[in-house]
């Protein structure tokens, strides 16, 4: 008896939605009623998309931050009319008007009201990351000063795709984003992932960027031990392992020391030397090959 009751209170609900999406779509609701309405169910402004009245959006961004991408473009357009909800940070850089995409004080203050809300612990979507930088304008996508400062976001999956042609030929630019934050290093040319000094930079922000770096980096001491050493997690620190390209002997050995907590300078300094070549021409015998050589990275 219920399960019918419950089916026909569904449909009676229906029905009702059905008839506010009729009014709302033809015009037969005063402004008054509209803004309770999409306060309650801001989906309701994609029947009446673009909407240029400022109150009704206000009301639906009350409930839902992704209720800028129904306003009209003379509001998202509006200066004033954008600060005041910059503290959805990435929610609203992504639908800034055409005429704020340049805008360097709006856009900055953006980004710092997203760092802020990160630093409480904020759980938002990784995409509004892409979606925000690619509606930049092209003064702003040559910006250092920006991109350095978007670099520290949670949700940064990388910024140099999003940077203009000038930026990413930018060497002292490059070291500096990556020193922020490693990840980039995915997104920098082959010549660059085998610079020993942007390789250093990047992991060690970023342990895991190992797996981005040239073949040749991904055996070499130094940048191994300042990648496992950029982070403080054991279980971290051997997924990061996996990514160098080393003999068996080595991997054990860096592996106890990691699993000991040993991994100190003092331990580090009295490493015995290992025949890496030879050992991992062998590797097949011990199965290394699909575990350390077969480690996702740039393609071979």
């Amino acid at each position: 008896m219920n399960y019918f009751l419950e089916k026909i209170v569904y449909k009676f609900k229906s029905f009702m939605e059905k008839i506010q999406i009729y009014k709302v779509k033809n015009g037969y609701i005063n402004e008054q009623k509209l803004i309770q309405l999409v306060y309650q169910k801001p989906f309701l402004l994609y029947y009446i998309k673009p909407v240029d009245n400022a109150k009704v959006i206000n009301a639906a961004l009350r409930k839902d931050k992704y209720a800028l991408q129904f306003a009209a473009m003379k509001i998202r357009n509006d200066k004033d009319f954008m600060l005041k909800h910059k503290n959805l940070g990435f929610g609203c850089m992504m639908y800034l008007g055409p005429a704020l995409r340049d805008n360097k004080s709006v856009v900055m203050a953006t980004v710092a009201e997203q760092l802020k809300k990160e630093k409480k612990d904020y759980i938002g979507s990784f995409s509004e990351f892409c979606d925000a930088l690619k509606n930049l304008g092209p003064k702003l996508s040559d910006d250092k000063e920006l991109f350095l400062t978007v670099a520290n976001s949670k949700k940064n999956t990388g910024c140099l795709p999003f940077v203009s042609p000038t930026l990413k030929k930018d060497r002292e630019f490059i070291l500096k984003l990556l020193e922020v934050n490693g990840i980039d290093l995915k997104n920098v040319s082959e010549e660059l992932a085998g610079d020993k000094e942007i390789v250093l930079a990047a992991v060690g922000s970023y342990g895991k960027a190992l797996k981005y770096a040239s073949e040749d980096l991904r055996g070499d001491d130094d940048v191994i031990l300042r990648a496992i050493s950029s982070s403080e997690s054991i279980a971290d620190r051997l997924k990061i392992l996996k990514f160098a390209i080393i003999s068996r002997e080595k991997f054990l050995y860096l592996s106890n020391l990691i699993t000991d907590n040993k991994l100190e300078d003092e331990s580090l300094s009295i490493m015995p030397r290992f025949d890496d070549r030879q050992d991992i021409a062998n590797s097949n015998t011990y199965g290394f090959d699909n575990m350390y050589l077969s480690s996702s990275g740039r393609s071979r």
